[in-house]
């Protein structure tokens, strides 16, 4: 996930890109694994976030209100917005 982020971070273009077309095959091809693995890190590493942690904290930080789980480019946006 955090390779995820920076790679988008020294990018500077935070709204145009697609996690599984662009951003995925990076972070597969430098660390000699598939595409699908890598993506179902980043699934599972969200899953766990989001259950591990109670829901007004999910809420603050992705500053939205929904009961389900927040999407992965959610997540990744709302990281890369307070960082910038």
């Amino acid at each position: 996930m955090s390779e995820t982020i920076y790679i988008i971070y020294i990018t500077k273009d935070y709204s145009k890109y697609n996690l599984e077309r662009d951003i995925y095959p990076l972070i597969a091809k430098n660390n000699g694994k598939s595409i699908n693995n890598i993506k179902c890190n980043i699934k599972n590493a969200t899953n766990i976030m989001y259950y591990d942690n109670e829901e007004e904290k999910i809420i603050t930080y992705l500053k939205d209100y929904s009961s389900n789980r927040p999407k992965i480019k959610k997540i990744i946006s709302a990281v890369l917005e307070r960082i910038k």
